[in-house]
């Protein structure tokens, strides 16, 4: 094991992890705990340490539990019952990812377990940890978060089982799911348990509600929305939301009642009936209808800012500082001033195939697919509901972007910007280390790739933080025992779409017609380029700063326009540590259609500029290309090609990614259907092993190991092997 060293850091600063840290801050019990499935790092690149300084900033007091052991009940009952929630999350990976290679083999090491030990989390681990909570508190609030449960929020394909699994939200029977980015959601969350209100509607989030019998009500959330019952009537129950959770109910209407959502289980009711509808979200097919009736509101949220309502139950904005005083995202519902925002984001409701239905077809996977994915831009999202047997899993829409005041209010909390102490003896966490001396500028990315989770999860809007509070981080970088003048890196998603931006994206969100970046830039989006410049110029002067890299990922097809010569100029010169990473994915035209990958051509164009960008250097570094194999269309003759042309170029590859198929993506829902979702037209998918690692050796040509391997392609494909 290899040992990490680090200026160890008082226990004191951290969220309290063990009884004696809580007694030490003066508390009986927290307000709020976390579990989560990787090591405590009290760093912003770690999610659950985000969320706890958030919950910290607004109030409330919060504990972690960091990997426990999920064979008993006894570490989930370590810092004993909280007063208002347990927040789950698999960690900053879906437990499966991290726990299995693209081979479904185990993974040898952990770089988020301290020592880098496998192992120390479940598969699954979102629906372990709630189930083992269920069985130490049964009567205290689940809300779970993070990638895993954000990508696996609706029925989805997983590849580990090579089928089809229910929503993990049905099957972890949390109360709620918060997914994307989930700052606002966690707060507003935890004022709304605490308040005993009810959970519906809050944007970023989904809800289980079960289905009444037919024998005792003749409601059905898919019809009529005049004869809606609300779901509980305060008068007729005054029930504590974290006592009988057997009798728990749902949704309240909430102009008729203030009941708090978690109680009464076997007594819920569906949400809003719709029969009164001939609107189909999915355009005419089975006659399907909309939760609610369509014709009573023709309302565009993206109009009228002034008549907007707000998207959260406002009556008290969150009490963490970052939220206030900022502009609230609403809703136009100058239709129906009388409409609460429940009532709108469920009057556009649309319902996409059940789970039994995409399990037993795969065109009614890919409808759901399409409805899904278009309705994840936050300006004109619809709530989405998905039948799971007796329960209806109901998405609200995206929660809309952060601003750059929340963004910097964020990222200004008082992290340890360290792995606990208790790590120590274990030889830390190595997944620590490569982001110590980063900074994360922005989030989203408009790139929308076909393979990549990040459309799902952070959003197509790029959202970047103030020149200031970056500044304000890199001096306090600066300021550590351990700092000796590197920051590593300065970036995001994509590291050359800082400061991005599109008028558009302020009151209309991301286009649905176009992609910002494929088949070219759109001509309305706006590089930051001078602002990185600007950005990095004053980052490098700071005292004790000797070197700033960029070790983010940069778009190539961005670095190829003449806007971008002065800012690939400006970054070869100064900010490359030896190597630029960039992604061509592959180099056979009908392959990167697929990905939503520029042409090959502009990588070729970008080559280019980058060898004169480094002629003028006078240094000597080179490019780290990433390539994928066994993407779906990826046949073995296109891997063929693809050596074909880095053995011409002597180009040999390293950064060599199996295509694994993540719940949630277009990528994934090609693989398993072997469809393309919008146009129907079959894909070829190599789902065998053996031609997934032929696909990979021939791309790999140069490895010695692959002989065998490549001389089978060969043969396979009728080519002399030289």
């Amino acid at each position: 094991m290899t040992r990490i060293h680090h200026h160890k850091a008082s226990v004191s600063g951290f969220l309290p992890v063990t009884e004696k840290e809580l007694r030490s801050k003066g508390w009986d019990h927290p307000d709020i705990i976390l579990i989560t499935g990787d090591a405590y790092v009290d760093h912003p690149s770690y999610g659950t340490a985000i969320i706890g300084r958030v919950l910290e900033a607004a109030g409330f007091r919060v504990g972690i539990i960091a990997q426990p052991d999920w064979r008993t009940t006894r570490d989930f009952q370590r810092l004993g019952k909280p007063r208002l929630f347990f927040g789950i999350t698999a960690g900053n990976l879906d437990s499966m990812v991290a726990n299995y290679t693209s081979t479904k083999r185990p993974r040898k090491k952990d770089d988020y377990s301290p020592g880098g030990a496998p192992g120390l989390r479940p598969d699954r681990a979102t629906i372990v940890y709630a189930n083992r909570v269920r069985e130490a508190y049964s009567d205290v609030p689940i809300v779970i978060g993070g990638i895993e449960a954000s990508l696996r929020r609706f029925a989805h394909y997983d590849w580990w089982d090579n089928q089809v699994r229910r929503s993990i939200l049905v099957d972890s029977r949390a109360d709620i799911l918060v997914y994307g980015m989930g700052e606002r959601q966690i707060a507003e969350i935890a004022e709304r348990i605490r308040d005993h209100r009810e959970l519906a509607g809050i944007r970023g989030t989904a809800i289980r509600q079960s289905i009444v019998d037919s024998s005792q009500s003749s409601v059905d959330p898919r019809q009529g929305k005049d004869n809606r019952q609300s779901i509980v009537d305060s008068r007729q129950s005054s029930a504590d939301p974290r006592q009988d959770r057997d009798n728990r109910q749902s949704i309240v209407d909430s102009r008729q009642s203030s009941v708090d959502p978690r109680q009464g289980k076997d007594n819920r009711q569906s949400i809003v009936d719709g029969s009164q509808s001939s609107v189909d979200p999915r355009q005419g097919k089975d006659n399907r209808q909309s939760i609610v009736d369509s014709r009573q509101s023709s309302a565009d949220p993206r109009q009228d800012r002034d008549n907007r309502q707000s998207i959260v139950d406002g009556s008290q904005s969150s009490a963490f500082s970052g939220f206030n005083n900022v502009e609230r995202r609403t809703l136009n519902v100058e239709h129906d001033s009388r409409l609460s925002t429940i009532d709108y984001l469920l009057s556009t409701a649309v319902e996409i195939p059940s789970y039994e239905e995409v399990k037993e077809d795969r065109d009614k996977f890919n409808e759901a697919f399409r409805t899904i994915s278009s309705n994840q831009d936050p300006f004109s999202g619809k709530t989405i509901i998905q039948k799971h047997g007796t329960h209806y899993v109901i998405q609200f829409p995206p929660p809309f972007p952060e601003s750059t005041h929340e963004l910097d209010s964020i990222y200004s909390l008082p992290y340890q910007k360290a792995w606990h102490p208790s790590y120590d003896t274990q030889g830390g966490v190595p997944g620590f280390e490569t982001v110590r001396f980063s900074i994360v500028s922005h989030r989203g990315c408009c790139g929308d790739c076909s393979f990549c989770a990040l459309s799902m999860h952070q959003g197509r809007i790029v959202r970047s933080r103030s020149k200031r509070s970056i500044l304000e981080e890199a001096k306090a970088l600066t300021e550590s025992k351990d700092f000796h003048g590197t920051i590593a890196d300065i970036g995001g998603p994509t590291a050359n779409l800082y400061q991005a931006h599109c008028a558009q994206w302020e009151d209309k969100g991301a286009c649905s017609t176009r992609n910002c970046l494929v088949p070219d830039m759109c001509k309305g989006l706006q590089p930051g380029y001078k602002e990185s410049i600007d950005l990095l110029r004053e980052v490098i002067r700071l005292p004790k700063v000797k070197h700033v890299f960029i070790e983010s990922g940069l778009r190539h097809d961005l670095l190829v326009r003449n806007d971008a010569a002065e800012y690939l100029q400006y970054i070869c010169a100064h900010h490359i540590s030896g190597r630029m990473k960039v992604a061509p994915e592959h180099c056979v035209e009908h392959v990167l259609k697929i990905m939503n990958k520029p042409s090959f051509r502009i990588y070729e164009q970008f080559v280019k500029r980058f060898d004169e960008a480094k002629r003028k250097t006078g240094k000597e570094f080179y490019l780290v290309n990433y390539f994928i194999s066994a993407h779906p269309g990826a046949t073995l003759s296109d891997s063929l090609e693809l050596a074909r042309y880095l053995k011409k170029r002597n180009i040999h590859p390293e950064q060599i990614q199996d295509f694994m198929p993540l719940p949630l993506t277009l990528s994934g829902t090609i693989y398993y259907t072997e469809k393309d979702p919008y146009t129907g037209r079959r894909v070829y998918v190599a789902k065998t092993f053996r031609e997934r690692k032929m696909q990979r050796a021939l791309i790999q040509y140069n490895n010695p190991k692959n002989r065998p391997l490549i001389r089978e392609a060969m043969r396979l494909l009728q080519q002399d092997y030289v």
